[in-house]
Parts: structure tokens; sequence; C-alpha cells
């Protein structure tokens, strides 16, 4: 049993052995498959130059493409950039051409036929490459009758291949494909020039640091952007078509009126684009076209087709390429804000911060009649939005730039209306004028330079003179930190105490003093009191508190404040009056201890419409026979804010009216008819337990 055993393990290992070597004998796959391999072309990049030569009976043509020192250039049947894809395709096929069959001419003599059988004789297609001074052939005959296979006589003429045919797909597209359809060669990162010539204009933009500037035919800042995105049109311009037959006239006559020239510099390179007329029998489908050639190019003699679209864009550049930003400053850098309105001056000065990380702070700066030195808190956010439409005031037109002493007269200029002057770091002027014909266009210049620009009037409302557009929003400054321990609103028309409530700090707070008021009233009675510990304003009116009529104000809220460092029990009092509102974001206030009249706060306009809202407006009927007997609605007498009495005027008896299940409230003082009237507001449940009468 043991000798069989030990028979069978040395057979096994016998085997595993045969295998091993057998394995091991193979050749490599590589070797396999060069094996299968053509070696018509071992180093493509030995390659100066591909020659084709197509002869049928339809036509006979000839490819020439020779590497340059910038790449591939078609040199024949015209001068062009080459494909470098369609290139390397070539030159792979040539590399690792693979065969199928191999008929050795001994064989074919043998079997009594010819080269001519194969198309061979005399082929259709030549495809010769130069690498230095050597240079091989290789003709490529007729197709096989299996298809998608072609014969094929290698440099070496001892044998007929059979090889596939894509090769011959290679080699034999169109020309179209063959070339380069970009018209210039510089990369856009690379381009630091451009110049655009039309006509006897000349305008030349040069990249400075990170900025562009038109230099000629003066030198101002250009946009960025829109530079960027004029070189981004001309280095992605595509030639559409070569064009072999020139018009009647011939080359003459395509560029006689030249419709523009634009020249790209690069690095120690330029190319420039020589554009002329139109192209007069378009194909259908393809865009309006113009004749074309490069200057100063191994290609300067091949004309072709661009479309003339893109080039639209770059048609007057010193308009559409300027920089319409004029005012150029930084905003963090400024500390000083002069204003001259029509004689009037004052000015905004930024403190210094105590610490780093503090926000910035302004002071209003001014002199009044008799050279007494007013300052005021001013408003840091609203300062802000004049830097920054200062910062981003756009040119809508290009004025002058050369305007003579009439022109800034007619202009405005001469005296300007309005000038602002930056001061830190540098200082810069702007000066705002007003057209005096009929347009009434508002004109901008800044002092150091000659440049006159249109510019919107909305900038106009942000640069005055009057302290009130730049005073701190904080309606205030006295009461900063102050703490609400008591209030009273009261409807001024029939002296109706709608909210009321006076708390203990120590003991409570306005959250649960107000608890049994209903949920909407109870929000909006505790917004109202975040907004008077902190009263903001939205704008200050230009008229004082004094100069409205009374009738203006409507609530009247009296607030006891505990300011900060106040003896215990010892409160400060200040009044607010307010108007009705008179729409969803407009409401007036006025207050007489500063003497100002104000715009509220849409939050502050919220809290007290909830607080001031009739819930119990007269409703409707909401039947026929009812409108006939409903009794008319209340309308307020004749110079007084109180409704008539309109019982002398209602039927002795009348339907009993229900409400109307979907009535809505109405606000206080609007009638029916949806316009805000003097009709009283009923009270709100105050801090006492009152109901409203």
């Amino acid at each position: 049993m043991r000798l069989k055993l030990t028979l069978v393990l040395v057979f096994l290992n016998l085997a595993a052995f045969y295998w091993i070597y057998v394995l091991e004998k193979q050749s490599d796959p590589k070797d396999a498959y060069l094996q299968e391999t053509v070696n018509i072309l071992s180093n493509a990049s030995g390659v100066d130059q591909i020659r084709i030569q197509v002869k049928t009976a339809q036509r006979q043509e000839e490819r020439v493409i020779a590497r340059t020192r910038t790449g591939w250039e078609i040199t024949s049947p015209y001068v062009w950039p080459a494909n470098d894809n369609a290139i390397q395709r070539i030159l792979t096929q040539l590399q690792f051409l693979e065969k199928e069959v191999t008929i050795p001419l001994d064989e074919i003599k043998r079997s009594g036929q010819t080269l001519a059988d194969f198309g061979l004789e005399d082929p259709s297609i030549i495809l010769s490459y130069k690498m230095g001074e050597k240079e091989v052939s290789l003709k490529i005959g007729s197709p096989t009758q299996l298809g998608k296979r072609v014969y094929l006589l290698p440099p070496d003429g001892n044998a007929v291949l059979v090889v596939s045919d894509e090769l011959l797909k290679a080699i034999t597209i169109g020309l179209a494909d063959l070339r380069s359809d970009r018209v210039f060669d510089i990369p856009l990162f690379e381009v630091r020039s451009l110049t655009i010539e039309q006509g006897e204009q000349r305008y030349r933009f040069e990249e400075s640091g990170d900025n562009w500037w038109l230099e000629s035919p003066i030198r101002v800042r250009a946009d960025n952007a829109k530079v960027d995105a004029a070189l981004g049109l001309l280095t992605a311009l595509r030639s559409v078509h070569i064009v072999r037959d020139l018009p009647p006239g011939g080359e003459n006559a395509a560029f006689a009126q030249p419709y523009m020239r634009v020249t790209l510099g690069g690095n120690n390179r330029r190319r420039t684009l020589l554009v002329g007329g139109p192209v007069g029998d378009v194909p259908e489908g393809e865009s309006p076209q113009r004749y074309a050639r490069l200057e100063n190019d191994p290609a300067s003699a091949t004309i072709f087709t661009v479309e003339q679209k893109p080039l639209e864009r770059l048609t007057n550049p010193a308009d559409r390429l300027r920089q319409r930003q004029f005012f150029v400053f930084d905003p963090t850098q400024v500390n000083a804000i002069e204003i001259t309105e029509d004689g009037k001056s004052l000015t905004l000065q930024k403190l210094e911060k105590r610490q780093a990380d503090e926000k910035a702070s302004w002071q209003i700066f001014r002199k009044e009649a008799g050279g007494k030195i007013v300052t005021q808190p001013a408003d840091a956010e609203v300062i802000g939005q004049l830097l920054m439409s200062l910062r981003t005031l756009e040119a809508k037109a290009f004025a002058s730039d050369a305007p003579s002493g009439k022109d800034l007269e007619q202009w405005g200029l001469a005296d300007p209306g309005w000038r602002v002057t930056l001061r830190g770091g540098s200082e810069q002027t702007l000066l705002l004028g007003i057209d005096k014909s009929a347009s009434q266009k508002l004109y901008a210049k800044l002092a150091s330079e000659p440049f006159v620009y249109e510019v919107g009037a909305m900038i106009l409302p942000l640069i005055k003179s009057d302290p009130l557009t730049y005073r701190s929003r904080v309606l205030d400054q006295s009461m900063a930190g102050a703490r609400v321990v008591g209030l009273t609103l009261t409807d001024l028309n029939g002296d109706r105490e709608l909210l009321a409530g006076t708390i203990d700090t120590q003991k409570e707070t306005w959250s649960t003093h107000w608890a049994s008021l209903p949920e909407s009233e109870r929000e909006a009675a505790l917004n109202l009191i975040d907004q008077l510990e902190n009263f903001r304003v939205a704008s200050y009116e230009d008229k004082p508190f004094s100069a409205w009529p009374a009738k203006t104000w409507r609530y009247r809220l009296s607030v006891d404040y505990f300011l900060p460092g106040s003896q215990d029990g010892a409160t400060t009092k200040r009044e607010y009056d307010f108007g009705l509102r008179e729409r969803a974001n407009f409401q007036l206030g006025g207050s007489p201890a500063t003497g100002l009249a104000f715009e509220l706060t849409q939050p502050m306009i919220d809290a007290l419409f909830t607080l001031t809202f009739v819930k119990d407006a007269p409703t409707l009927p909401d039947t026929p026979e009812a409108v006939e007997k409903a009794q008319p609605l209340p309308l307020p007498a004749e110079g007084s804010g109180q409704p008539a009495d309109t019982s002398a005027a209602s039927p002795a008896k009348s339907a009993p009216v229900a409400p109307a299940p979907d009535a809505s409230p109405k606000p206080a003082g609007t009638s029916s008819g949806g316009t805000e009237t003097a009709s009283p507001a009923p009270s709100a449940p105050s801090s006492a337990g009152k109901s409203a009468p």
C-alpha cells in the first residue's frame, strides 16, 4: 500500500515539474504581441515630417505636415497649424500597426499574382515620414474582401501585409479635421497685451500687476473682468473655412476695407489678425462671417473665414472695456469724510478703536453759525453704506476725457453742487453737478483727473450736508443701558388707555407681569419693551418734532426708565408720540425730549400695530335682506375724530344684525372702506386688570 502511495506522489511531482518547465519556456506576452505587430516606427518622437500622397481617378492631392518649434504644421496644400490629436493618431497607428496575415513576395510570384492584384503596383495612397535625413515610405493598396482591412507593402518590400484599415482612416480624414481650427496659438494665461485697431482709431491695453490699463489713446483703468472676457473670445476664436476660391477682385477686394485688426502679445511673441470684408455666400445654417488672415506669420498667405459675432463685441473697446468704477479707494482706510452740499459742509470722523476687535465708530463734526463746534455720534452702518455706494459708483457714460471750461459749466462742475472728500492714506475729492439743460443729468469727476462721467442720481440721497442723514440711529444716547420699568400706551383720540404696566425689577419680569394677556398681545408687548430699551429709528425727518401739527400724532407712549447707577426707585421719564401706520413699512414717530421726528423701524411698527388693533370693528351682514335693513356704519363727524350720531337717520325698527363669522378684524382708525379714520380703539387689558369700556 505504501509503495502505491509513493508512486502516485512521484508521478504528481513529475507532472508539476513538467508544467513549470513549459510555462517558463513560453515567450513573454509583450514579445508575443510584438511578433504580431509591424515594427514600422519604433520612436514616434523622432518623426520630423509626414507626407500623404493620394492619387485616384477623381483627385490627386499631397498633404505635408512638418514639425516646427511651436508644434505640427500643415505646409501643403496650404500653411496652417495642424490638429495635434489627428497627427498623434497617425503616429500611434504607425507605431502599433497590427498585422493579421503576411504574404511573402515569393509565394505571390509562385501563385502567378503580382503587386497590381493587391493594388500596390501603382498605389493610390503613399504614406511617407522623415526622421532626420531618412525617409520611409509605406504603400497602401486595395481593401481586402473580408472588409475593414487593407493590403500594405512595408518599407522592406519582402511581403504584403494584411492590416486593419485604422491607419487608412487616420490619414484620409478631411483637411478640416486635419488642421487646427484655432486662430491664435497664444493661450489666455500668457496674453499680456491687446491692441485693437478700427479705422483710424487704435486702442492698446496692457496688463500691469493684477490690473489691465487702457494705454492708448489715453491712460485709464480698464475693467479686468471685461478684458479677460474679450481675451477669452479671441483665444477661443475659430477659423470656419479655409478659402480656396477668393471673391472677384481677389485678396485686395477681401481686405480693401479692413473691419478690424487685433494683436495679442504673449511671452516674447505676437500674433496679429486682420479681419476684412463680409463673406457673400455663407452656407445655410452658418452665422455671418468675414474674411481674415494672420499677419507676420508662416500662415499669413492663407485666407480663412471667422464668425463676425464674437468680433462685434470688440467694437468701441474704449467704452466697452473701460473700468466704469472710477472712484477707487479702500473703505477701511478712510478716516474722514468731508461733504459739501450747496455751500453747507460737515465732516464725518472715524474714532480710534480702544480694542483691536472693536467695531468702527464715527462722529459728526460741524461748525454752527456762531463758530461753535458741535459733535454728535454718527451711525457707522449708514456711513458704511455711503462708502460702499461711492466705491461702486459706476459711469453710465463717458462724457468727456478732455472737457473744456464751457463743458464743465454746462454740466454743473465748474461750481459743483456736491463735493465729497475722502481722507486716510491719500486724499481724493469727488465733484458732482447737474446738467443745466432740460435733461437734468448728473455728472461726476474726480478733482485730480480731467475725465467727466455721467452717473445715476441714486447716489444723491446719501450725500447730504444735513447731520440728521448720518446721525446715530440710536435715538437717545443718554439712555444707553436703561431698563424699562413702566409704560403707558394711550390713544390720544378719546384719551383711551391701551396698555399700561409697572414692574419691580427685583420681584418680577415683564413676561410674568403680562402672563394674563392673550398670546399675540403679550408677544407684541414684550417686543415693544425690547425695542424701547435700545430705541433705534429707521431714519430722521427733516422737520423737527415741534414743526409737526398736533393732529399728526394718534398715540402717546410714556416710558419710565431705570438708568444704570441710579438710586433705587429713581426713574427717568420719556414720552414718544406716534402717528397712524400709513403703510405696512411706514409709521411716523416723534420725541419731545430730543426734538426729533423719525420713521419707526419695522419691529417697532409691528409691535405697535398689534397693540392698537381694533378687534370689534363693525361687520357687514351676510344676507341681501339684512343689508337693506342694516344700520349704516358710523362715520366721523366733520371736524372731529368722533363717530357721527346716526340714530336719527336709522329706521325705527331694524332687523338684528348677527356678526359675520368670517369678518376679519380691522386696525385702529380704519373704516370699512379700507381708509384710516379717527374712530376710537378699545383699550387692551392693562396691568391693573381694567377692561376696555
